[in-house]
């Protein structure tokens, strides 16, 4: 809770703030957890975390400090750990299978020649290269049969739950999307979780659980454009909530149930 209303989200500050900081000393018993036990908590118990937000939730609209009729949605992208580097698609895999075969093409060639010109140095040399691509296109096969178990269109081998995501324009970058749902009133949050999709298959999972939270039949959402989906638009009209989609161009109120703005 400390780390969230200070903006402090990395495990490894935390433990830090345990060290040097005495509000943390003073809320921990002195206790310095390590940034593993922290990690592990919040892995370990998402239900709970939810829940304790989702009373939070409640005791706001109780006071009167949520209105429960107006909320905006919306997603930031958040950065991985994980480069693009060591995230793969199957056509991604694929490329690097096309790579070594033409590599491996090439030194075999190359191979024949110091044959003929009985190189040694050079044969040694280019047979621990054939062998290091070798090494490569098992670690890739190995990729490919984890991609298609998986069922995933993506693998990441740094930060496995890691996506990558269209960030800007046409700009990609392996990340997270953080959705968030916004009360009207005083712009508190009523609703949060992360996914590793865009907002495009977002709304309907972040407009019913602002629902559930502030424990209201129905309420207008407003949304952009890149949210823009009928399937999940219908969903939501069909749980109760009114989603108002901007800019209005790309509404369509009659197949959709949306309204648009004027």
């Amino acid at each position: 809770m400390y780390g969230y209303l200070n903006g402090i989200r990395s495990s490894r500050k935390l433990e830090r703030e345990c060290t040097r900081n005495i509000e943390m000393q003073w809320l921990c018993g002195k206790l310095i957890p390590s940034y593993h036990s922290i990690a592990d908590f919040r892995k370990d118990n998402p239900k709970a975390l939810r829940n304790t937000f989702k009373l939070f939730v409640s005791f706001l609209k109780d006071i009167d400090l949520i209105g429960g009729e107006l909320i905006a949605i919306d997603g930031t992208k958040i950065r991985a750990h994980n480069s693009k580097k060591n995230n793969y698609s199957q056509k991604k895999i694929e490329r690097h299978f096309t790579f070594i075969e033409n590599k491996i093409s090439e030194y075999m060639a190359q191979l024949d020649k110091c044959d003929a010109a009985e190189d040694e140095i050079k044969i040694t040399n280019i047979t621990k290269k054939i062998e290091q691509l070798a090494a490569r296109k098992i670690f890739y096969e190995t990729l490919e049969t984890e991609l298609k178990e998986s069922g995933d269109t993506q693998i990441s081998t740094t930060d496995a739950d890691a996506r990558a995501l269209l960030i800007q324009g046409q700009v990609v970058e392996v990340a997270y999307n953080t959705q968030a749902a916004v009360d009207d009133k005083h712009k508190l949050v009523a609703a949060t979780h992360t996914i590793n999709r865009n907002d495009r298959n977002a709304l309907t999972d972040i407009a019913t659980e602002a629902k559930q939270n502030m424990d209201v039949s129905t309420y207008t959402a407003i949304v952009d454009k890149g949210y823009h989906n009928g399937r999940q638009i219908q969903q939501a009209t069909n749980a109760g909530i009114v989603t108002i989609v901007a800019p209005p161009e790309i509404v369509n109120s009659n197949e959709h149930g949306t309204t648009p703005i004027t």
